[in-house]
């Protein structure tokens, strides 16, 4: 048992009846209730001051300011969650990122080309390459005829691929002609075929579309190709 008044500690039985303390002599039921007012009327401590928080390991709350473990999951004064802090490899990535930026704007204010330098030139290349395989396109030659009763055109056509690469998707265009050399319409449709490098195919029967009933002779030419 122990004496509310001086903490002295001791059996029941040496307190007596009624329960007096053989150390201090106070009786035990009203230093108890002494005790307890005096806990009633005393205020809690105040939780301390942020700068007397020096201890390792300890963070001032964000909401209450009392010092709290830095893996805690809330505060136990205030309940309020703690802030966490930015991690070491959340740092890192941020200054290499950092860095890889100062040194592309540096990049692009040394050499403002420089961004789209690689862009240009696999474009330029794309077009040198589609114009030297248009150029091997040869359209050997072609014979039409009216179909349909005279509203439609079919022709025959032997495209050559003189070119090293396979062209396909192949565009043509056949400008047709009255029995006065006036033009009057045109037709242009797509093959979309595959001619191999250095090979020559022959597309029979091409529906050419609807033609004009007085057309009478016509030019056909290999307009575009894709490779």
């Amino acid at each position: 048992m122990q004496c509310p008044s001086c903490d002295y500690e001791a059996p029941q039985s040496q307190f007596g009846e009624p329960l007096r303390c053989p150390d201090c002599g106070a009786f035990y039921e009203k230093a108890l209730e002494l005790k307890l007012r005096k806990s009633a009327a005393t205020p809690p401590p105040a939780p301390p001051s942020p700068s007397v928080v020096n201890v390792r390991g300890l963070v001032p709350c964000r909401s209450c300011k009392a010092p709290i473990s830095i893996k805690a999951a809330a505060c136990p004064h205030c309940g309020a969650a703690p802030k966490k802090g930015t991690s070491v490899f959340t740092w890192v990535m941020a200054v290499i990122a950092g860095l890889w930026l100062i040194g592309y704007l540096s990049t692009l204010v040394n050499n403002p080309g420089a961004g789209s330098t690689a862009s240009s030139t696999t474009s330029a290349s794309s077009q040198s390459a589609l114009a030297t395989a248009k150029a091997g396109a040869v359209l050997e030659s072609y014979d039409w005829r009216k179909s349909a009763g005279g509203s439609l055109m079919a022709a025959d056509f032997t495209v050559r691929n003189t070119g090293s690469v396979a062209i396909k998707d192949i565009e043509i265009e056949c400008v047709h002609f009255g029995p006065s050399g006036t033009k009057i319409d045109s037709n242009k449709r797509t093959i979309f075929e595959i001619v191999e490098a250095g090979k020559t195919r022959v597309f029979k029967n091409f529906d050419m579309g609807f033609i004009h009933s007085q057309v009478e002779t016509t030019r056909c030419v290999i307009k575009n190709i894709s490779i």
